[in-house]
């Protein structure tokens, strides 16, 4: 039986900035919470593309792990959603 709207319980979008590789583990409490988290990158993007890139490959790995997705949404924003949550990218030239 499905749930009324009321009963639902409401599902938030973050924004969480990224400044090491621990704040990845902040990212992954809110996708275990069932959140939609908007991450920016700028600082660790200045720091060091090093840990960039293992923070990316992490969050991809929690993703896969929870079912969930991400998703690059600009230069310098990134998007985590929860196992319940899709992303569907416009795809180029159409």
């Amino acid at each position: 039986m499905a749930k009324k709207i009321s009963e639902i319980e409401p599902i938030f979008v973050k924004s969480m900035a990224m400044h090491s590789l621990a704040d990845v583990q902040g990212v992954a409490n809110e996708l275990r919470l069932g959140n939609i988290v908007v991450i920016d990158i700028t600082s660790l993007m200045e720091q060091d593309s090093a840990d960039l890139k293992r923070a990316i490959d992490q969050l991809k790995g929690i993703c896969q792990g929870i079912g969930g997705d991400v998703g690059r949404l600009t230069e310098t924003k990134v998007l985590a959603t929860p196992k319940f949550v899709r992303i569907l990218f416009k795809e180029s030239g159409v």
